[in-house]
């Protein structure tokens, strides 16, 4: 009976364990992907962002 118990208790510890690497692991891959946008974006010129470009957008570096 100790035993059983002991190895659920285990059990649930090693799921939640793995849960919670997996969703870490999404977590860094959605923040992977976001920055991946964000950089494309600003590569092909479309990222607009006036305090970064001056005010302008136009695409330009600086």
């Amino acid at each position: 009976m100790h035993s059983r118990s002991f190895r659920v208790k285990r059990g649930i510890t090693a799921y939640r364990t793995l849960k919670s690497i997996f969703h870490q692991k999404n977590q860094a891959a959605a923040d992977v992907e976001e920055v991946a946008r964000h950089r494309v974006r600003e590569m092909s010129g479309l990222y607009q962002d006036p305090g970064r470009r001056g005010g302008q957008g136009s695409g330009e570096p600086g």
